[in-house]
């Protein structure tokens, strides 16, 4: 029993198909872009202003620089599969050999005869 019950789970797992990878053409493949704009401002003092006051001389040192920075980062994005394609494959499945049908009509007969005995055994 045991050998029968091992026997019908490796029959049951060694059945089982593994994945299949399909190509996809590569005139199917989209690419988006997306772009991120990020802007950096700078001001800075850079001028001189000499004065005078009588005997005095001032220095003065100011003058506001301002500058607008803009960084422009572009993420390429690739999707590889755009359109599922379903494939229709047609297999045949239950394909009989000529030893299973040599034995179907052997079960037949075997029916057949026991079925004729049976009655025949009634009737008595």
């Amino acid at each position: 029993m045991k050998s029968l019950i091992s026997i019908l789970l490796i029959i049951v797992f060694c059945s089982c198909t593994s994945t299949k990878y399909i190509e996809v053409p590569v005139d199917r493949v989209k690419i988006e872009y997306r772009n991120s704009v990020s802007v950096d401002t700078i001001y800075r003092n850079d001028s001189t202003i000499i004065r005078e006051n009588g005997d005095t001389v001032f220095l003065e040192k100011y003058k506001y620089i301002y500058k607008v920075k803009e960084l422009k980062d572009t993420v390429n994005i690739t999707d590889t599969i755009t359109v599922v394609n379903t494939v229709e494959v047609t297999k045949e499945v239950n394909k009989l050999y000529n030893w299973q049908v040599g034995l179907m009509v052997l079960g037949g007969a075997a029916i057949a005869l026991g079925g004729y005995k049976l009655i025949k055994f009634i009737k008595i």
